[in-house]
């Protein structure tokens, strides 16, 4: 892609985020509309080319592409790598856009896989990763970085905002960037809306296809602990991609399932409460045990004599 094309979405991408940073909140939803509407009176930059022929998709039965499947929607280019905790960070961010806007509304987010390290080019490993991180959007596995190359993408993570006739309108690096996430889509589904080129098709067959999830088998799980107690040893497993915590006993019979009924973050009895991705534990007695909830950013207490989970630190939101 022409360098100065590029340099121009850097610098306006730049600029808006900068005006922004300085405007009263009131103001900020004209600011990002009449950039928005600049963007596409100008006759903006457009996407250069198609996804790579022969590339592996997740989440949907096939190819998708910028000409049919994509067009006249506002595409959400998300570029990570799954070993990438700060890509990892904006997933949130990214499922909440979802909740807000679906694909009959105009929104399409496609998660772009660019590896850094060999082994994140396996697409088993990818699809591993986009299971236990529940991302259900498509996602394609870019692993020559073709489309990261040629839309001079710089790190991870890095979201490009496109319009609905491939308009390249905004580039966002970094995870601090939520709220203009949010009212820049709003802002785009209503300008495009308004032109009459929001399309509501569906995306052929996205799906989750959960590979390794057993309900009855552990699914990711993270780590364990071990404590002594009178009648013998009890053991605690991060079940992680079940968000619950399984307390066995040295035969490895369940004693305790505390959480499990779906990701969450709530106190209560052992049935009631819900985890986030729990990961590191630890006893302090036989009936005390600290969890990690890691996408919580919690530290949960579980008593196992009173059959209960409090949280003892943290409020669910970063820190």
């Amino acid at each position: 892609m022409d360098m100065d094309l590029l340099t121009d979405i850097f610098e306006v991408s730049s600029g808006l985020i900068e005006e922004l940073s300085t405007q009263e909140q009131k103001l900020q939803r004209s600011t990002v509309r009449e950039f928005i509407e600049a963007r596409v009176n100008k006759g903006g930059t457009v996407i250069p080319n198609e996804f790579k022929p022969g590339l592996d998709w997740i989440n949907v039965s096939k190819t998708l592409t910028f000409g049919k499947d994509l067009k006249g929607k506002i595409i959400v280019l998300d570029f990570f790598t799954y070993c990438c905790i700060n890509c990892m960070h904006i997933l949130p961010q990214l499922k909440s856009l979802e909740r807000k806007f679906t694909v009959e509304d105009g929104l399409v987010v496609v998660g772009v896989h660019s590896p850094k390290f060999s082994n994140e080019h396996s697409t088993d490993n990818v699809r591993a990763a986009v299971e236990r991180y529940e991302i259900t959007h498509p996602v394609v596995n870019d692993h020559g970085e073709d489309l990261w190359t040629a839309l001079g993408i710089c790190c991870w993570p890095t979201i490009v905002i496109i319009g609905t006739n491939g308009e390249l309108l905004l580039y966002l690096m970094g995870e601090s960037h939520e709220k203009l996430l949010h009212l820049f889509v709003n802002e785009a589904i209503s300008v495009f809306g308004e032109r009459g080129s929001i399309s509501r098709h569906p995306i052929p067959e996205i799906g989750v296809h959960n590979q390794y999830r057993e309900p009855d088998s552990l699914y990711f799980p993270g780590k364990v602990c071990a404590v002594q107690t009178e009648t013998g040893c009890l053991l605690a497993i991060a079940d992680t991609g079940h968000h619950r915590i399984l307390v066995v006993n040295a035969r490895g019979d369940v004693q305790h399932v505390v959480g499990g009924n779906g990701s969450g973050f709530e106190d209560g009895s052992f049935q009631e409460a819900k985890f986030h991705a729990p990961q590191g534990l630890v006893f302090t007695d036989p009936s005390t045990l600290y969890v990690a909830d890691t996408e919580n950013h919690a530290l949960r207490k579980v008593d196992l004599a009173a059959g209960n989970v409090e949280t003892v630190a943290g409020n669910g939101g970063q820190g």
